[in-house]
């Protein structure tokens, strides 16, 4: 049986782009993945390809979610970043939502006891 060849462009990954990942981490306070693909002349999807197929590429962009997410809640715990803007940005760019929990407790005869819980980002608190 021949050996079945690869169709399309030849991919750009290399050591050298993964380096170029790495240093544009480093030198961004809030880094996206769009901005890192502009910055590789790739495109989008190109790096979503990169990642499902390059565990050290895949890394690099969890690295960059996690100091995004970072800077944005801090900045909105600082003051710097208004706090509905901040929460915008994380649910826009990082999918975060906003929940509140229904607790139902029933102690029988007594009654019903429920208890709200709401996790609001302005409330968020970095490690």
């Amino acid at each position: 049986m021949a050996a079945k060849r690869k169709v399309g462009r030849p991919t750009k990954y290399n050591k050298l782009m993964l380096d170029k990942a790495k240093k544009f981490l480093e030198q961004e306070d809030r880094p996206t993945w769009e901005q890192l693909a502009v910055k590789l002349r790739v495109n989008r999807k190109t790096i979503y390809d990169w990642r499902d197929a390059n565990p050290d590429f895949s890394d690099i962009l969890e690295e960059m979610h996690a100091k995004y997410e970072q800077n944005i809640a801090e900045g909105a715990l600082t003051g710097e970043f208004n706090a509905t803007f901040a929460k915008f940005l994380l649910s826009a760019k990082l999918g975060m939502r906003e929940k509140s929990e229904v607790t139902q407790e029933h102690t029988g005869d007594v009654g019903l006891s429920i208890c709200f819980n709401t996790v609001n980002p302005s409330n968020y608190k970095p490690e």
